[in-house]
């Protein structure tokens, strides 16, 4: 880690934001684009990206953690900036993306439907309403971390359990203890990234050292994954039930990949000096990380749609990796744009651009993460 102005910068963080959101545009684009071609390879394949969600949610913990674990909060400027760096761009997105199904003329219909999906994110930006309850909870759980040092564990063990079990109820029993936007439903993601970050030069020196393990336990832990498919499509609910991430097997491979990314993290901060490309690259899509989850449905749904249109009969999973590709790269091009505004961070989360960190690391200041984070 690179100390700057006295704080360090977990360069490990950006490896997983980066992989994640290309994760998370991977799973959009199996579900649209294999899925209704290949509806089991589809399912499969959607399952082995589903861990961007989980991911995601630890760093949403990790980052607030970190920040303030050695330091005092000052929770008006905290929930200043998340109404600007996630409120804002919630409440444009939403409005775009209504657009889709509903004509904003005459505006009345329009205003009365924006009203009502509000409260649930239309869509893919059910993520925020999570995300903002995070926020909210932030406090107990920087009070939680500082107060319960010697027994944190214990409540991470707990957190981990919960997430079993409540997922358990919800995809096997149909019975959710809490409504599925409700912070409940993933709240045990959120303490153990808080874990993680309150406690990350131990952790990052464990997983470390610890790579190699990680990367051997990466195929049994898809493996896994399969296995739990194939039991709930063939003796179980069938492939509804299959493809649904609500499944311990979810639980502990979104756990895993997060703490195999973290511990991958660890190899790119070390080699980053060495490799200016690889630095510029992951930092690109990172920092663009927020802003890549709100826009990537327009180029998700807009390649897939066009060549259904065209009849331009693509292999669906060809046409599924060109739906990724132009996702993540058109997404990060409109993200970048938009970044030379001043008022960029009230549409897609972050401030006017600034270059990339691909420098030595001492002579720059930290980013400050994006709202996703």
């Amino acid at each position: 880690m690179a100390k700057t102005n006295g704080r360090t910068y977990v360069y490990p963080l950006d490896f997983v934001r980066a992989l994640t959101i290309v994760g998370v545009v991977a799973v959009h684009a199996v579900r649209f684009g294999l899925v209704p071609a290949h509806p089991a390879t589809g399912g499969l394949t959607q399952l082995f990206f589903q861990w961007g969600r989980i991911s995601f949610m630890i760093v949403t913990g990790f980052i607030v953690a970190y920040q303030y674990r050695d330091r005092s909060p000052r929770w008006w400027s905290f929930f200043g900036r998340r109404a600007r760096s996630a409120g804002a761009p919630y409440v444009l997105w939403l409005a775009i993306f209504l657009l889709e199904t509903v004509s904003l003329w005459p505006l009345g219909p329009y205003l009365s439907q924006y009203l009502h999906v509000l409260p649930n994110g239309n869509g893919h930006l059910y993520y925020m309403i999570i995300t903002f309850q995070m926020y909210l909870l932030t406090p107990l759980l920087i009070w939680t971390l500082r107060k319960t040092k010697q027994h944190m564990r214990w409540i991470v063990l707990a957190a981990v359990m919960w997430q079993i079990v409540s997922w358990v109820m919800m995809g096997y029993f149909g019975q959710p203890w809490a409504p599925p936007l409700w912070v409940t439903t993933y709240i045990g993601y959120f303490i153990v990234g808080g874990y993680l970050g309150y406690n990350w030069p131990v952790w990052r020196e464990r997983l470390a050292a610890r790579r190699a393990l990680f990367r051997n336990l990466l195929i049994p832990a898809m493996l896994m994954v399969a296995a739990a498919f194939f039991v709930d499509d063939r003796f179980l609910g069938g492939l509804g039930l299959s493809t649904t991430m609500f499944q311990p097997s979810s639980v502990i491979f979104g756990l895993f990949i997060t703490l195999t990314l973290l511990a991958g993290g660890t190899w790119f901060e070390e080699v980053r000096p060495e490799r200016p490309r690889l630095a510029w690259g992951i930092g690109i899509v990172a920092d663009a990380s927020f802003g890549i989850y709100l826009v990537h449905p327009l180029f998700v749904h807009g390649w897939l749609d066009l060549a259904r249109d065209m009849h331009w009969g693509i292999n669906p999973i060809l046409n599924t990796g060109i739906t990724v590709v132009a996702g993540v790269v058109l997404s990060v091009a409109v993200v970048w744009i938009i970044r030379l505004l001043p008022f960029s961070e009230y549409i897609i989360g972050t401030k006017r651009r600034r270059s990339p960190r691909v420098g030595v690391a001492s002579h720059r200041s930290p980013r400050k993460p994006t709202a996703a984070s």
